[in-house]
């Protein structure tokens, strides 16, 4: 089930960056393409339909990656059950597949900044700084825009390692220690001004804006303990309850009316489903629950799919675009290309490293 609900999310997100966000965030994901933006797209009715509308597919299809992730650490934490094993198999298992997909994207930006004559906008600094995960703390725009959850990924990968020892157990100190990583940056952002330390300044930033997903992460984790009999229920609906009103509570504190509202209808529709499926599906025979092998081949190259699915589908719908097809053909073509990149990036790079020797 875990595999078939990992692919229909995938597909979600790359249904919802080529059929919505495209047109919503029109200038953004010119930017990012280095291309001109359509200027006429603000104006078309059905993109002031999606921009108006109070429910957010891509936010609804990201919950699910993030109850995957904390769904799938106790097994890893017994499967490698030291920090340096942890550390390495993570480090193997993501990074040189982060690496290369960011390069292909990189390929295509440069190839439309070529085509169009138009500047490179990324610098060596701005490209390293993306490739280890610094880039929100020294203040540098997306390179490829996608990559945020990666980044709060990177970061929850940190945040178990600091506290290995305390993950077996599932100890409520780690409930704790989720409250205090975003209450104090919060407390010193109101009180402190950092103009003259823009590191620290950008790590409070992201601290506060992005621990509020690490409680959705640590509600898969709480789910799996749960159902591996290793947590009693009534742990777990208190544990739940906790994280759910600090992801509810650090919502509030950071966003507006209208998003915030957003984020509660569109995160709370992907929890409750999550946590019906894992729950009650499987007993059910519900379909989900059934291996399906085109699901499966979903799910076996989502993590490519996601490092390449956008920026390189959006330059090649600009440049059919610009030679006379229509931007909905260019999209359509642009999509189709971007699952050859990640079967090539889940044959040649993720595939080998996740057999590679050394993470064991």
């Amino acid at each position: 089930m875990l595999d078939n609900i990992r692919a229909i999310a995938a597909l979600l997100v790359v249904f919802y960056h080529y059929a919505i966000f495209f047109f919503i965030a029109q200038p953004f994901c010119a930017t990012l393409s280095c291309s001109p933006p359509l200027e006429e797209v603000a104006d078309w009715p059905f993109v002031q339909v999606l921009s108006a509308s109070p429910f957010d597919l891509g936010q609804f299809a990201v919950g699910f990656f993030f109850f995957l992730s904390g769904f799938l650490l106790p097994g890893l934490r017994e499967r490698y059950p030291t920090r340096p094993t942890f550390l390495r198999n993570r480090f193997f298992r993501l990074w040189p597949v982060y690496a290369t997909g960011l390069l292909i994207n990189l390929l295509f930006i440069k190839g439309a900044s070529l085509y169009y004559d138009i500047d490179f906008p990324h610098t060596g600094h701005h490209v390293m700084a993306s490739l280890l995960c610094l880039r929100p703390f020294l203040d540098y725009p997306y390179i490829t825009g996608v990559v945020w959850t990666f980044e709060i990924e990177v970061f929850f990968i940190l945040f178990c390692v600091l506290l290995y020892s305390r993950l077996k157990p599932l100890s409520p100190y780690l409930l704790y220690v989720q409250l205090a990583f975003f209450a104090i940056p919060y407390l010193f952002q109101q009180i402190f001004s950092f103009d003259d330390s823009p590191f620290i300044f950008q790590l409070l930033v992201f601290l506060t804006t992005k621990m509020k997903f690490m409680a959705l992460i640590f509600m898969g984790t709480y789910l799996s303990a749960f159902l591996q009999k290793r947590l009693p229920p009534l742990r777990l609906f208190w544990s739940l309850g906790f994280l759910l009103t600090l992801f509810v509570g650090e919502s509030y504190l950071l966003l507006g009316e209208i998003s915030f509202s957003r984020y509660l209808l569109s995160y709370g529709l992907s929890t409750v489903i999550f946590f019906l499926l894992l729950l009650f599906a499987p007993q059910k025979g519900f379909f989900l629950s059934k291996k399906s092998s085109f699901l499966s081949f979903i799910a076996e190259i989502s993590f490519p799919l996601y490092l390449v699915h956008a920026v390189p589908g959006y330059v090649i719908a600009y440049l059919l675009h610009s030679q006379g097809l229509s931007i909905f053909m260019g999209l359509v073509l642009g999509v189709l290309l971007t699952f050859p990149l990640a079967i090539l990036l889940h044959a040649l790079i993720e595939k080998p490293f996740r057999n590679c020797p050394a993470p064991l």
